[in-house]
């Protein structure tokens, strides 16, 4: 009997995980929001930024600043309680139903929830300026390109090394679309200089002093999204348990419903074999 639950149980799982692999996880609808900071891009394209990624990476400062654009584009700066269910805030069932039963107890951390890895963010299309800083590393660290998250009062940033000689370092602010060819410890030294760099790209005075006030106070460099959690106390294991539901999710109903069929093959193996002895008599 309880085997026979298992199986069941199984199924059931089995059945959630194969509906998300033909149910969408992006909404191209976000981009009509009011409050996206994407404004040159009125499509979710997934594709042309995955086409960015793969661009050739020989001139590192041409790659870098493309990239910053394209993530710019297409990942909606997004994170309104309004999209929770629509935008996907609260990771469906379908996609992951530890994270979704998680959303439920834990709301705080999972009801709107970040992705630790880069490449399920650019599924979904949309985040905070973390989530922004989070795909960008990834991408570039996966490029071989060092770069680091920066975390600013009120904002997060990256960074990235452009030029090895020359242990050149680029701020990136993929949230506005933003390249800053300066290193972070030069725009702390003297934070105007990046008011003409968003000025530029058709930002209000109003915007620019906020992020001027932001980079005043001071930026912590965090080398990678591990550690980007790990900094912020309630997501310590969050990028662990991310990692471990997502194998878990196919796994744990494989390992419910094997029993089951490795009870039914002994079975019909007995039986075949009970029939083979009585024909031999």
């Amino acid at each position: 009997m309880k085997k026979t639950i298992f199986f069941i149980t199984g199924i059931f799982l089995i059945f959630i995980d194969g509906t998300g692999i033909f149910l969408p996880f992006g909404n191209a609808v976000v981009y009509s929001e009011g409050n996206t900071t994407s404004r040159n891009c009125i499509n979710l394209n997934q594709e042309q930024l995955l086409e960015d990624e793969d661009t050739n990476v020989s001139n590192r400062k041409s790659y870098v600043a493309l990239l910053d654009e394209s993530v710019h584009e297409h990942i909606a700066n997004y994170w309104s309680d309004k999209g929770i269910e629509r935008y996907h805030l609260r990771i469906p069932i379908y996609e992951n139903y530890f994270l979704w039963v998680a959303s439920w107890i834990y709301p705080s951390i999972f009801k709107k929830y970040e992705f630790s890895d880069y490449n399920k963010a650019i599924e979904r299309g949309l985040g905070l300026c973390s989530e922004h800083a989070i795909i960008i590393t990834g991408i570039l660290n996966h490029k071989g390109i060092e770069s680091k998250i920066i975390r600013l009062p009120g904002h997060v940033v990256a960074t990235a090394l452009v030029e090895e000689t020359k242990n050149e370092w680029w701020t990136l602010d993929p949230t506005y679309g933003v390249t800053i060819p300066y290193n972070i410890q030069q725009i702390e030294q003297n934070p105007n200089m990046i008011g003409a760099y968003y000025s530029d790209r058709g930002y209000s005075k109003k915007q620019i002093e906020n992020l001027l006030n932001m980079y005043k106070k001071g930026a912590l460099s965090i080398s990678d999204v591990r550690k980007y959690d790990s900094h912020i106390k309630s997501y310590a294991l969050k990028y662990y348990l991310e990692k471990i539901t997502y194998l878990l999710k196919w796994g744990l109903p494989l390992l419910l419903v094997l029993p089951f069929l490795k009870r039914i093959i002994k079975e019909k193996m007995n039986f075949g074999y009970r029939k083979s002895t009585e024909r031999e008599r």
